[in-house]
Formats: structure tokens, C-alpha cells, sequence
């Protein structure tokens, strides 16, 4: 008989009553299985962001730190090399229209009247 307010250990059999109840072990994940999801998860938002265009590291984060959703969410991000660019004035470098600086000497960037072709369309045309 179990004393009231006592619980048995988890997977244990108790008899209450004459009858004997099994108790059901909680749901848990084991910490190096749930380290080896994030890393693996992390992985593949990283190569899916790299082939869209995007940075291998931040998606790798991205993926790690949120699982499942972090690979959902690389799918779902759009390709880089589709981007409209636009030529810095001071440098030549180009650069995504969404750029507000130029990455290579720190140039404020204005909206351009004309806009470059994204990167896809050009390697199309070859």
C-alpha cells in the first residue's frame, strides 16, 4: 500500500487497493539526442540558406537554436541571386537594391532610377 502523499518512482508497479497499477515514465528527450537534432538541424538550414544565397553561419544559428522550424524557415526565405542590384557611385562595387551602404567603403546609398538585373536572369541569358 502506498502512504498518502508518497509517489513511487516512475515505471515502478504500486498496489493500491489490491490492485496493482503500473506507473507511466514521463516523456523526456535525452539532452545529447535533442544537441544532435539542433546540430543536424542547424546543418540544413545552413547548406539551404547558402544555396539561396544567404550566409552559411547565420542560417546554421537560425536551424540550431529553433530546430524544425529554423529549416522551414530557410525554405521559405527567398533566393539572394533573384535581388535587384544597384551600382555604388563612389566604388563601382554592386550591391542588393535594399542596400542603404555600400559594404565595401561605407557609401550612403540612394534609390537608384534604374536598377541592375538580378544575378539568375544574367546567368540566364548566357
Amino acid at each position: 500500500m502506498v502512504a498518502h502523499g508518497i509517489r513511487p518512482a516512475y515505471g515502478h508497479l504500486v498496489n493500491i487497493g489490491g490492485r496493482s497499477l503500473a506507473t507511466a515514465a514521463p516523456a523526456t528527450l535525452d539532452p545529447v539526442v535533442y544537441i544532435a537534432i539542433c546540430l543536424v538541424s542547424g546543418a540544413w538550414a545552413g547548406f539551404i540558406g547558402r544555396a539561396k544565397g544567404s550566409s552559411w553561419f547565420i542560417w546554421f544559428v537560425i536551424g540550431a537554436v529553433v530546430p524544425i522550424l529554423g529549416v522551414v524557415a530557410a525554405l521559405l526565405y527567398r533566393f539572394e541571386s533573384e535581388e535587384l542590384r544597384k551600382q555604388c557611385p563612389t566604388c563601382g562595387k554592386v550591391v542588393p537594391l535594399y542596400d542603404a551602404l555600400c559594404t565595401r567603403c561605407g557609401t550612403e546609398l540612394d534609390f537608384p532610377e534604374v536598377a541592375i538585373e538580378p544575378e539568375a536572369a544574367a546567368r540566364a541569358q548566357r
